[in-house]
């Protein structure tokens, strides 16, 4: 069974030890295994998604170190 449409597939950071380990983990499947298909789609068209959630002052600087960080694994980020 196959999906009409291609969809993007999703990554959440929070940049802790462990989304980070997760995030050069699947950044390194994806350079491996560039052919592989999750869910139908291709793993290649994949979004690391960080959450600023305002409470701490740092926070919006901290989101965006962490968006850097995983851009600079080769996976595109966003900071919500």
């Amino acid at each position: 069974m196959s999906l009409s449409t291609v969809q993007m597939q999703g990554l959440a950071v929070s940049g802790g030890v462990d989304s980070m380990a997760l995030a050069y983990l699947f950044s390194k499947y994806v350079k491996t295994w560039s052919t592989e298909r999750v869910a139908d789609n291709p793993v290649q068209d994949v979004l690391a998604v960080t959450v600023d959630h305002c409470l701490r002052v740092e926070s919006t600087a901290e989101a965006a170190n962490v968006a850097t960080n995983v851009r600079s694994l080769g996976i595109r980020a966003a900071v919500l």
